[in-house]
């Protein structure tokens, strides 16, 4: 039988080997998967394995939910990981649209009735990363059309990006 603190090395042995772009790469994946087992002990958090059902887009899929639900205390949480640093990590506009995303997902469906959405930043500090669960107020910003009309012209700019990229790299010239 594992123990917890046995569970935490297993998991930061796992991210240690995992990161293909070196010693920085590690220590930030660290940083963060730190900050967040520090914070589900404290606040005793616990999950529930669970999938969302995705947007299905031409190029692919995207739920705006980890693939469970977390509980704190009484309440249940569909979340949304932000681990990036605060300088490139969402800001008010992509709050809203993930909230709003999130929201049209599950409104209407008794199954997430009790269930609140949040997104979980792990903050920037120069001592130590912590997590803080920014709650959705109730009201999405974006109408469901907004939502995958937003997703599709992203999916169709990212494509873009790509075919440019690929004949850029056949010229032998640089991608944008």
């Amino acid at each position: 039988m594992a123990l917890v603190g046995d569970c935490k090395d297993s998991l930061l042995n796992h991210i240690s080997r995992s990161c293909r772009y070196g010693e920085g790469d590690v220590a930030a994946n660290i940083a963060v998967a730190t900050a967040i087992w520090d914070w589900a002990e404290e606040k005793k958090a616990t999950s529930i394995a669970h999938q969302f059902e995705p947007y299905r887009l031409p190029l692919s899929t995207n739920s705006f939910f980890e693939s469970g639900i977390i509980c704190v205390g009484a309440k249940g949480y569909g979340l949304l990981l932000d681990p990036r640093r605060s300088s490139s990590g969402l800001d008010h506009g992509g709050r809203d649209f993930a909230f709003s995303a999130m929201y049209w997902k599950v409104f209407g469906n008794a199954d997430y009735v009790d269930l609140d959405l949040a997104i979980m930043k792990v903050t920037d500090s120069k001592k130590q990363r912590r997590v803080k669960l920014v709650e959705f107020d109730g009201q999405p910003v974006f109408t469901n059309e907004e939502v995958l009309s937003r997703i599709e012209e992203t999916q169709k700019i990212w494509l873009d990006v790509q075919l440019e990229r690929r004949h850029a790299a056949s010229r032998g010239g640089e991608a944008l």
